[in-house]
């Protein structure tokens, strides 16, 4: 709990220092094509560290709102594939903190260590290979 308590305090913190000292600009030229990155990776870490691909989703989208111009996603095809992105990383590493580990795990008949070698490492694949179709329709679209 900790850690998720000190990671959405660090990435508001650097939300607000780039809003406040205008340095969304050149958030578009720091990352490029490769923007989708951004939503991926928040949603990936807050899933990660909390377990909730629900809450993970609602606060990386209030965290990309101002960022999504400067990114240059502000098209309606732009932002559907930062939501897309930000699907993909709250399913990226389910494990032993969260509800939906512990229905494949129990509904499986698998134990713990099983279930981390199997489901896990399933979750993970699906939220990278999201984020690589995400990425490569935002390179062919945009």
């Amino acid at each position: 709990m900790i850690i998720f308590i000190w990671l959405l305090i660090t990435v508001a913190a650097i939300v607000w220092l780039t809003i406040k000292f205008q340095l969304h600009p050149f958030l578009g030229l720091l990352f490029g094509a490769f923007g989708m990155l951004i939503p991926f990776l928040i949603a990936a870490f807050l899933k990660t560290a909390q377990g909730s691909s629900t809450v993970a989703i609602i606060t990386t989208s209030a965290i990309m709102v101002p960022l999504i111009a400067a990114l240059g996603f502000d098209s309606s095809l732009g932002k559907a594939l930062v939501l897309l992105a930000i699907g993909a990383g709250s399913i990226t590493v389910s494990h032993v903190n969260d509800s939906y580990f512990w229905v494949i795990a129990k509904c499986s008949n698998m134990d713990t260590a099983t279930a981390l070698k199997t489901h896990t490492i399933a979750s993970m694949l699906m939220g990278f290979t999201g984020l690589v179709i995400v990425q490569l329709l935002a390179l062919i679209l945009l």
